[in-house]
């Protein structure tokens, strides 16, 4: 999939230039893909394509790079600060589940937090 990030930027963030993935680690619009930057981002596959997920948008979200390194590809997995979070289909999972308040309203699947 060829996509132009800061279309997809702009689709999930507006005019933003700063913003949070779930994670809630800060991202700037200007450090698309630089692995030197704090804010750096990257897209991420939701369902990830080693697990059978799809390279559509709908399976595509905006992460900051260590977020999408921790992740990986993974469908269970713990992050640095010690959160478990888990690949789950949007369908079945109520929007108050949604990790760090993102909108996967157009997603098939989403990210939820487990609480320990």
């Amino acid at each position: 999939m060829n996509l132009d990030n800061n279309k997809e930027w702009e689709k999930q963030f507006g005019n933003k230039t700063v913003a949070k993935d779930f994670e809630e680690r800060e991202m700037h619009k200007g450090d698309y893909r630089n692995e030197n930057s704090a804010y750096g981002w990257d897209f991420d596959h939701i369902q990830p394509i080693a697990r059978n997920g799809s390279d559509t948008l709908n399976n595509i979200q905006i992460t900051n790079i260590k977020t999408n390194r921790e992740k990986a590809d993974k469908t269970t997995f713990i992050s640095e600060n010690g959160k478990t979070y888990q690949v789950k289909r949007r369908a079945k999972t109520p929007k108050s589940e949604w990790a760090g308040g993102y909108d996967y309203s157009n997603k098939k699947y989403c990210i939820r937090e487990l609480k320990n």
